[in-house]
């Protein structure tokens, strides 16, 4: 018999005769039904069968034709003229749980068909703890050893799988070591849903092609390097559902989420029906909450694990990891849960622009001198806050700490790069400074620690800018970079701060040798040499300074789509030929930041010789011609270049930057800070 018949061994399928338990009797209107629904899905049932001389057993699939009375045909998947030497044994019906075992009466078999004629009552065995589910359509590559192999899924359950491998030339199944582990990846299309590594338990003995039976060796995966600050999650009233459609076997599936955070949940499942494997990634998946709101994400299966809540009575729990989700169904989730934990926690609600501007002047936020450089734009500046405030844009984040309805203590951020965001704008009313300060402190390092490692979010870096005298950010900020002791972990850097005012200065031309023009890729890698040098920071890589940066920014859409501006273009300043510095003419709408950090001109000075005063002023005026503004706030690096040319500096700033895979020790310094306070 050719193996296109798509034979199997009988091993391949639990036997029905073996002394499994329990089993009980069923009548035969159960059976027919279950004959019928076979046909209605389309699903194969299995006939096993005897040859009369040499007793080999083989189990086929048939497909059962309607039935109505006792008599049932079934249509061979693959017509073998051979078949009709074979014996009749019985026939097996499988719901991925239990097995139907018939033993009817043979009224024909031939090489197309089989009539059967069905008893009075039939055997249903329970033959396994798991369910298991069949497969159409996944692509299985099956690696080990530097061999690669192709085939198709047909069944899994969450601790094991069954595929189906096909050899190309010069392959042989010999190639397969059973006592080797091997990698197994699931694919649909384009799509990679699950890849692991799989120990081998048994296979049949096809020749060109060959089932395996497979099992994952872990029930836990490390989608993340492993944190001892994790998210807080929380259980909410009532649980919230899991709802996607299976990306395996296609079914719709609905579980009871039992706990929630912003970077992950944890998920119910009735053993015998479970259907999450760890490993396996999940498009589309929708968390439902009772209050209506939904949100669809891109989650993975992290973790499998038996859970006893009763004695005798046994669950899984299985934790799910987020991998992405839409940033504005994020911040609703997120919002939730911090509005569930502390009502006094306030993430991107709507605010009250007249309490927050009030707010602002009342804390000394908004202190003399800077209300002096932004007054004449304070129709502007009120516009551009209720875009930031009012419309839940996805390049802003704020966070208020309220006592007894009113904003006590406020933070923000702003997504001012293409993966690093700005924290900007801390306040805090005076009677409740410090706890106020501390708390909305303390959300926006939640916030960063639930959402950095979404894609969506873009947010491998926070960095804010901080004046070295101000006591709060440098214990805060400078502390941890003090802690961390690692440059490209936690960076810092000083930079010099000064207004340039247009037509107040006369300001000469650059001398004829000197030169500002677009820079270029060749210009920003010295730029990289340079720094790495001189700070070893993370400034260069946190900016988008890096050559080979793409010409058009995402970012900058964003920021249109919401009416506003932020641009960045990049300058070089060259003495016959040689680069002596970089400048940076960052373009936004006033106001963005309050002291407008991420509205004026960023000088990078690599080579201070013959950079003299007169030529840092004659450059500054030149590309100050990019600015409607009278007033130009310049940032000088490093600052004591500008000390040394007496450029009339006002104030120093320090860059403070962290890459966010060292979140673990930013907190554990937050941590012992605040048990100071």
């Amino acid at each position: 018999m050719t193996d296109s018949c798509n034979l199997r061994l009988v091993s391949a399928l639990p036997a029905p005769d073996d002394q499994i338990q329990p089993w009980q009797n069923i009548d035969r209107i159960k059976a027919i039904n279950r004959l019928n629904y076979l046909h209605f899905q389309g699903m194969p049932a299995f006939i096993t069968l005897k040859h009369p001389e040499y007793r080999r057993i083989l189990v086929l699939r048939a497909h059962a034709q309607p039935c109505r009375e006792n008599q049932v045909d079934f249509l061979w998947e693959q017509p073998d003229a051979e078949l009709g030497k074979y014996q009749f044994e019985h026939l097996l019906i499988s719901d991925g749980l239990k097995l139907t075992q018939f033993k009817p009466e043979v009224i024909h078999i031939d090489d197309i068909r089989i009539s059967l004629n069905i008893p009075s009552s039939c055997r249903e065995i329970r033959s396994r703890g798991i369910r298991r589910h069949h497969c159409t359509g996944i692509r299985v590559q099956f690696i080990q050893n530097s061999a690669l192999f192709d085939g198709d899924l047909e069944e899994f359950t969450p601790v094991a799988m069954r595929i189906r491998l096909r050899l190309q030339p010069p392959q042989t199944f010999m190639w397969i070591n059973p006592e080797t582990d091997a990698t197994v990846i699931l694919s649909a299309g384009d799509e990679v849903l699950y890849s692991g590594i799989c120990r081998l338990l048994r296979q049949t003995i096809d020749q060109k092609k060959r089932s395996f039976v497979v099992e994952p060796v872990t029930q836990q995966i490390h989608r993340y390097q492993n944190r001892s600050y994790r998210s807080v999650r929380q259980q909410i009233l009532p649980p919230p559902r899991a709802a996607f459609r299976h990306p395996l076997h296609g079914k719709n599936v609905s579980l009871e989420v039992i706990d929630l955070s912003g970077s992950g949940f944890s998920v119910r499942e009735e053993e015998e029906n479970s259907v999450l494997l760890p490993g396996l990634v999940i498009p589309g998946l929708e968390l439902r909450l009772a209050s209506g709101f939904s949100m669809s994400c891109l989650a993975q299966v992290v973790c499998r694990h038996r859970v006893e809540d009763e004695p005798g009575k046994v669950f899984v729990k299985c934790g799910l990891a987020l991998l992405d989700m839409e940033m504005a169904d994020h911040v609703r989730l997120i919002s939730m849960l911090y509005q569930n934990r502390d009502q006094s926690w306030q993430l991107c609600h709507q605010v009250d622009m007249d309490e927050l501007w009030d707010f602002f002047f009342e804390t000394g936020f908004i202190y003399p001198q800077k209300y002096a450089f932004i007054q004449h734009d304070k129709e502007t500046l009120k516009d551009t806050y209720a875009k930031l405030y009012t419309r839940s844009p996805e390049i802003a984040r704020h966070f208020i700490y309220q006592e007894q309805g009113s904003i006590r203590g406020h933070m923000a951020m702003l997504r001012a790069c293409e993966n690093a965001w700005m924290i900007h704008h801390h306040a805090a009313s005076k009677a409740t400074a410090k706890r106020a300060g501390l708390m909305v402190l303390r959300q926006i390092s939640h916030y960063v620690n639930d959402v950095h490692r979404l894609s969506s979010a873009h947010m491998n870096y926070v960095y804010c800018y901080y004046r070295p005298d101000n006591r709060f950010p440098k214990r805060v900020f400078g502390g941890v970079a003090q802690y961390i002791d690692n440059q490209q972990a936690c960076s810092l850097d000083n930079f010099a701060y000064f207004h340039y005012i247009k037509k107040s200065q006369s300001i000469g031309d650059l001398p004829t040798d000197w030169l500002v023009e677009p820079a270029t890729d060749s210009d920003l890698a010295e730029l990289e040499g340079y720094y790495d040098a001189v700070s070893g920071g993370l400034m260069v890589t946190a900016f988008d300074l890096e050559p080979g940066q793409p010409k058009t920014s995402t970012l900058a859409s964003a920021y249109a789509q919401l009416g506003l501006t932020l641009g960045r273009l990049r300058f070089a300043v060259r003495k016959n030929g040689r680069l002596k510095g970089l400048v940076l003419v960052n373009l936004a709408d006033i106001g963005l930041n309050m002291s407008e950090l991420t509205n004026g001109l960023k000088m990078v000075v690599l080579d201070p010789e013959d950079f003299s005063r007169e030529v840092a002023q004659a450059v500054i005026a030149r590309l100050g011609s990019h600015f409607d503004k009278q007033e130009i706030p310049v940032l000088v690096y490093p600052a004591e270049f500008a000390e040394q040319q007496m450029l009339p500096v006002e104030k120093h700033y320090t860059l403070w930057i962290l890459d966010l895979q060292h979140l673990d020790a930013y907190f554990k310094f937050c941590e012992s800070l605040l048990r100071q306070f």
